[in-house]
């Protein structure tokens, strides 16, 4: 098999950990797609191309020999977990002693064969930066308020990967501010202001066939604006002529209720595992998604 191996910064009960992250070639296709996006993202700043020792410490690299000798050398480098990324069948790696997170996916077909109850009537015919009072395409004065939404989301979690402005930075790569005009193999990052302040945010990539939801937020106390993400993406995907929209997690405001049609199953494909490489953590116990969500964004 071909890995490859960086490394990620966490928490993990308040602990701040370092994890070695090693991704199984062709578990996560789109990561190629999102490191060979054009020569204006290509050509990044001079603060994303020269990071820190840290980062430069993160960078992957592929790996060989048996998974156990490189781990060892994390272990020994100061890394408390190892996170893997795998393709599929994850009994291949019980004698390498990982155990697989708990981690589901949800998708749902764009356009129902008749018009679904309780669906507002603008997500049909609409623009929906037209429709939705305050949504807009993300700025980068927004990275901010993104970042710290996505911060109170995940500060309930036992494990949980941490960002600085720079992941953002990457991750995000917001650049053309108008919709039309973005390439649409490119991420689309929108945000729904009220009252003055970014309260919620997703983040979108099209892809052959679907509209992938990479990732949402809401601050505390708006959880409602994630029903409008939701519309307003099948929307989006409605006028692109996406005949679905899919991701690692939708709103739990969209799937545990029947807001709209939509199926939640166990995750086969990439299968997440963890194992501890700190002693002290050789009992670890992860059993509720809820408390050791990996979300599609912390692994580009």
């Amino acid at each position: 098999m071909d890995l490859t191996l960086g490394r990620l910064s966490g928490v993990l009960d308040g602990r701040k950990v370092d994890i070695a992250c090693l991704v199984e070639e062709g578990a996560m296709p789109g990561a190629a797609r999102a490191g060979a996006r054009s020569a204006r993202e290509g050509a990044r700043s001079a603060r994303e191309g020269a990071r820190s020792a840290r980062e430069g410490a993160r960078s992957a690299r592929r790996i060989a020999g048996p998974i156990d000798v490189a781990l060892e050398g994390e272990r020994r480098a100061g890394c408390a977990l190892a996170l893997l990324i795998a393709a599929g069948d994850a009994g291949r790696f019980d004698a390498q002693r990982f155990a697989v997170l708990p981690a589901t996916e949800a998708a749902c077909m764009s356009r129902m064969p008749a018009p679904w109850p309780g669906e507002p009537a603008w997500v049909e015919a609409a623009d929906p930066f037209q429709a939705v009072p305050g949504l807009r395409p993300a700025l980068v004065g927004d990275l901010a308020a993104i970042a710290a939404i996505h911060e109170a989301m995940i500060r309930d979690q036992r494990l949980r990967i941490a960002r600085d402005r720079a992941d953002w930075e990457a991750i995000l790569a917001i650049g053309e501010s108008d919709p039309s005009r973005r390439d649409p193999h490119d991420t689309l990052v929108w945000v729904i202001e009220s009252g003055g302040v970014v309260a919620a945010y997703l983040v979108l990539r099209e892809s052959p066939g679907s509209l992938r939801w990479r990732e949402h937020g809401t601050m505390p106390g708006a959880a409602d604006l994630a029903a409008t993400l939701f519309w307003s993406a099948l929307a989006w995907s409605r006028r692109r002529s996406l005949p679905r929209l899919e991701g690692w997690l939708l709103p739990p405001e969209v799937t545990a209720r029947p807001l709209y049609p939509v199926a939640r199953r166990t995750r086969s494909a990439p299968v997440l595992l963890l194992r501890p490489l700190d002693p002290a953590l050789a009992s670890l116990s992860l059993t509720r998604e809820e408390e050791c969500r990996i979300w599609e964004l912390d692994l580009f």
